[in-house]
C-alpha cells in the first residue's frame, strides 16, 4: 500500500466527529472522578484510611477543588464548549502540580502525569486533523 494513498484516505476520515467521541469519553472519565471525589465528601469512600472530616484541612481543600473542577470539566468536554479544553487543561495543570510540586502533602501518583500529557497530545492531534478536514 502507498504511502500517499494512505495519508489521503485519512484525511477524509470524519475528524470531527472522531474529536467529539474523544471528548466525550473525556468527559465521562472525569465525571467518574468527580463523583468520586464527592463521594468522599460524603463519607462513602476513605482517602488514606480517612473520612473527609478527619482528614487535615489541606486535604480537604484539595477534595472539594477537585469534586468542583472535574465535574465543570466533564460539563465542558461532554458539550464541546470552546471552554471545555482549557477548564480541562486547567484541571490537568491542578493535578500535575498537586501530585509533583506538593507530592509531600497530597502523594505521588506517577501513573497520572504521563496519562494526562498523552491525553492532551491526542487531544491536540485530534483537533489539528478535525481543523484540516473542516478546510
Amino acid at each position: 500500500m502507498e504511502w500517499r494513498g494512505l495519508i489521503g484516505t485519512a484525511l477524509q476520515w470524519p475528524w470531527p466527529s472522531i474529536l467529539t467521541i474523544y471528548l466525550r469519553l473525556n468527559a465521562a472519565l472525569w465525571f467518574a472522578m468527580g463523583l468520586y471525589y464527592w463521594a468522599r465528601i460524603t463519607g462513602f469512600v476513605p482517602w488514606r484510611m480517612h473520612y473527609f472530616w478527619d482528614m487535615p484541612l489541606t486535604w480537604q481543600s484539595a477534595i472539594v477543588l477537585y469534586a468542583v473542577l472535574n465535574l465543570v470539566t466533564a460539563v465542558g468536554l461532554w458539550l464541546t464548549a470552546p471552554w471545555g479544553p482549557i477548564v480541562w487543561v486547567f484541571t490537568i495543570v491542578c493535578q500535575i502540580v498537586t501530585h509533583s510540586a506538593l507530592s509531600d502533602v497530597f502523594g505521588e501518583r506517577p501513573f497520572r502525569i504521563p496519562f494526562y500529557v498523552f491525553s492532551v497530545f491526542i487531544y491536540v492531534i485530534l483537533s489539528i486533523l478535525a481543523r484540516r478536514s473542516r478546510r
